[in-house]
């Protein structure tokens, strides 16, 4: 049994590498699915990567996803709810309500397979072409019956494949990498999930998800490589212009092919699970012989990045930038992905489910049927304004050679009680080694908001935010700090900055000089929560000519 899952997972993954997924000039694409479609998060991902990625063509992305819906049920609907929009292109993501939430049986696969043939039928009687997308993996620490289901659903999955080379359908595995992830990564940080009710994925879940079936779309992988030298050159259909260099480094005016694809924060977690950036989305700059000292990437008079030496000399990735014009045109973007399916979703749901439910008289009524074509036509109206926001521009670059040091992340403990005892000495104080570190990324101000970190509102509390410096020679070091609530800065074990206060999180509240040794320097942020918001602030710049590098 293990041995037909293996190869007919295989099955699946290579049916997808097999036939990626080719956008035309002008497509037309439908997501239909359950409630975890239905939320818009990895096909409002998708809409948006439609629209940057290919900014010389028409698409429109239509959500029809229906909360508790199987395939057995797509295809009913499919002439009422999807026919309409004439789809050229339709991404069935089912699976997670066919297995039947037990174990696994003969007879759910006959029902599976028999639902996904039909359903590909009906969808190409009207000329549509078929993407089939496996379901997400539970998560068994938070399911009653454990890792049961998730055999149900690898049994789904391994079908998925048989259909999808039976009728020559593309299959994207979401299921099969994802559970491997979620294993993966519980390992390392017990407690961690996808999925915090069990079953529908988080953003970060989601954005893993968007990851798997972006790499099946056949276009550019990445925006492109910006090179610096005496000159400055680029790869990817990136344009240079005006090129200067003087004394602390660069200008030049770039133009992109296309924007790089904006993620939202409360998905950014998922970008240290999964190679988004690397596979997708980065757009790399890279110094053949910078100095050690920091850079500030300048882009349209905006402070948009901070480099070091080592991270421009191997490349740093701008493109997840929310000051960079890119990140406010991508966030923009974004909010109108979701205000448009709202509208739409709000406007055409509720009187099909009363349909549904074979309501037919007030079906008739005429405000019904005026308030479906306001929706429709909102949705439809906006798709242009999507596409002219999502057009790439030409910008002005400045590369300059400072002293501050890029802190793109911190290092946090678990949470500890807090009983409001501000002198005393918690555990990662004691013996920083034995605790269970894990990476957080912070926004492009330098802030972690700690309630979102530990999934939800946190009261009485208290956590550690290790920083580890590593400098070539004794020096002085500058952190500009914020906290809400009280702080302690310790360095090297010895505390250094005190402030037992009730505030909101502001950089620049608390500035702090330390004296750095040759070598690796250890910072422990402990911030103490009362209630209410939870978060810390931090910048860090060298005093002089020295060269500190963030230990990673």
């Amino acid at each position: 049994m293990l041995f037909r899952l293996a190869a007919l997972s295989a099955a699946a993954i290579a049916c997808s590498a097999a036939e990626p997924i080719k956008i035309g000039q002008k497509e037309v694409v439908v997501v239909m699915g359950d409630w975890i479609a239905e939320t818009n998060w990895w096909p409002g991902l998708l809409e948006c990567y439609l629209h940057t990625r290919f900014p010389g063509k028409e698409t429109e992305l239509w959500n029809l996803a229906w909360p508790g819906e199987a395939a057995a049920d797509a295809d009913k609907r499919w002439g009422r709810d999807v026919a309409p929009y004439r789809p050229s292109l339709a991404l069935l993501p089912y699976g997670l309500n066919d297995g039947r939430w037990g174990a696994w049986n003969q007879k759910i696969s006959d029902a599976w397979l028999k639902s996904q043939r039909e359903l590909i039928r009906v969808a190409r009687s009207g000329q549509t072409r078929v993407v089939l997308v496996s379901p997400n993996p539970i998560d068994p620490d938070r399911r009653h019956n454990q890792d049961v289901y998730n055999d149900t659903l690898a049994h789904l999955t391994a079908d998925l494949g048989l259909v999808g080379t039976e009728l020559k359908a593309p299959v994207i595995d979401l299921f099969t990498p994802m559970r491997k992830l979620q294993s993966e990564t519980k390992a390392r940080t017990p407690g961690w999930t996808f999925a915090p009710d069990g079953v529908g994925p988080s953003p970060v879940g989601h954005l893993v998800m968007a990851y798997h079936i972006l790499q099946a779309i056949e276009g550019p992988k990445e925006v492109g490589v910006i090179t610096l030298g005496e000159g400055v050159t680029a790869t990817g259909g990136i344009t240079i212009d005006k090129v200067e260099r003087h004394l602390t480094g660069w200008r030049f005016e770039m133009t992109l092919p296309f924007l790089p694809l904006w993620v939202p924060e409360a998905a950014r977690e998922g970008l240290e699970l999964v190679p988004f950036q690397q596979d997708l989305n980065r757009l790399m700059v890279k110094a053949e012989k910078p100095e050690q000292l920091g850079y500030t990437i300048t882009i349209d008079g905006k402070e948009a990045k901070g480099a070091s030496g080592d991270d421009i000399s191997a490349g740093i990735d701008i493109a997840p930038s929310d000051r960079a014009p890119w990140g406010v045109q991508g966030r923009q973007l974004w909010g109108l992905v979701q205000r448009r399916f709202a509208k739409h979703r709000d406007s055409w749901r509720p009187w099909t489910w009363m349909d549904h439910h074979e309501d037919k008289a007030l079906m008739q009524e005429g405000a019904s049927v005026k308030v479906r074509e306001a929706g429709a036509t909102f949705a439809k109206d906006i798709i242009p304004y999507m596409r002219k926001l999502a057009k790439p521009g030409t910008y002005k670059v400045e590369i300059t050679r400072t002293g501050v040091i890029p802190v793109d992340a911190v290092e946090l403990s678990p949470l500890y009680p807090y009983s409001g005892d501000f002198e005393g000495v918690l555990p990662p104080e004691k013996d920083a080694a034995s605790v269970a570190w894990r990476r957080r990324l912070l926004d492009d101000e330098g802030l972690v908001d700690l309630n979102r970190a530990f999934g939800g509102q946190q009261i009485q509390c208290a956590v550690f935010a290790r920083l580890r410096f590593k400098a070539d020679k004794a020096c002085k070091l500058r952190l500009d700090l914020g906290s809400d609530d009280g702080l302690l800065v310790i360095h090297n074990g010895k505390r250094v900055l005190s402030r037992n206060v009730g505030r909101g999180v502001k950089r620049g509240d608390d500035r702090v000089d330390l004296s750095l040794t040759e070598g690796e320097n250890t910072v422990l942020l402990r911030v103490n929560q009362g209630a209410g918001g939870f978060g810390l602030a931090v910048a860090a710049k060298v005093i002089g000519d020295n060269t500190v590098r963030l230990v990673r």
